[in-house]
């Protein structure tokens, strides 16, 4: 039994925990699991840490995992603003097939094929290309582009 997250937290200058416990919903229903949480939220509460449960349903994993799969890129370097601003200009909002993205990210950047998809990943995970966060991005033939922006920052 272990407690996923201890969060420090401060507010107005003041320095206080957090313990999150963080379960699948379907876990929940278990007799076990709610006495073993029971448990976690007694030690904590023991300690003066207030304690928390966060239910992690398939909406939120797939949400996590959408910005797992947008942030890639960025984590590893791929683009540079200017090139991500630059990218963004070629993006029109309402439905937009996948194909008709890359294609235009190839035609227009100097970027390969299998790498387009990428670019896209980057204007998402960079926040100049909103979507519907309760699609499956990843899965996806077509998104649904709710805005764009440029974030005119430097390189």
């Amino acid at each position: 039994m272990t407690t996923d997250f201890l969060l420090t937290c401060q507010r107005d200058g003041q320095l206080s925990y957090e313990a999150v416990c963080v379960k699948p919903a379907e876990e929940l229903t278990n007799q076990r699991t709610a006495e073993k949480i029971d448990i976690e939220r007694v030690f904590w509460e023991l300690l003066g840490v207030r304690f928390r449960i966060f239910v992690l349903t398939k909406r939120l994993k797939m949400q996590a995992a959408n910005i797992k799969w947008a942030t890639w890129p960025l984590r590893h370097g791929h683009y540079d603003n200017e090139f991500l601003d630059r990218a963004v200009q070629l993006v029109e909002l309402g439905p937009q097939l996948r194909t008709n993205l890359c294609s235009r990210f190839v035609d227009h950047l100097d970027v390969q094929l299998d790498d387009a998809i990428n670019v896209m990943r980057a204007l998402i995970g960079s926040k100049r290309v909103h979507l519907d966060s309760r699609q499956d991005w990843q899965e996806a033939d077509a998104f649904e582009i709710l805005a764009t922006q440029t974030l005119g920052v430097g390189t």
